[in-house]
């Protein structure tokens, strides 16, 4: 399933990506959904699940519109869900995985619950 969704975006894994997100998108705008689970899901069967998005260049679009989609979700007061059904599935880091959770951090956490996230964040450095 995952080669027939890639092969329709176009043969890349920067181009399913690409669309997971842009689709993603729309799901949120016309949902806005209280809580927003799995949202990197897309990683659990490509190549490299825990590459960094940031870091490549031929994903630097893909990493705009993940930051895109935490912007929408933070603007209508949604939570992303931290799940670790990702680890049982051979992924060394849960939904969402670090580089994502890292921009959670940083949009969603202000002074008031500041200790609350950095709690938050070092327990799923720890799984």
């Amino acid at each position: 399933m995952y080669a027939s969704a890639k092969e329709a975006c176009g043969g890349t894994e920067e181009a399913l990506f690409s669309r997971y997100f842009d689709e993603q998108l729309e799901m949120l705008e016309g949902l806005r959904p209280k809580v927003v689970g799995h949202f990197d899901l897309v990683r659990l069967l490509s190549q490299d699940p825990g590459r960094d998005l940031r870091s490549e260049v031929a994903m630097r679009e893909v990493w705009e519109k993940v930051v895109r989609n935490l912007e929408v979700v933070r603007g209508f007061g949604g939570w992303l869900e931290c799940n670790t059904s990702a680890l049982r599935k051979g992924l060394a880091e849960p939904y969402p995985g670090k580089v994502i959770a890292e921009v959670c951090f940083r949009l969603f956490c202000s002074p008031v619950f500041g200790t609350l996230c950095v709690r938050l964040l070092m327990s799923m450095s720890t799984t």
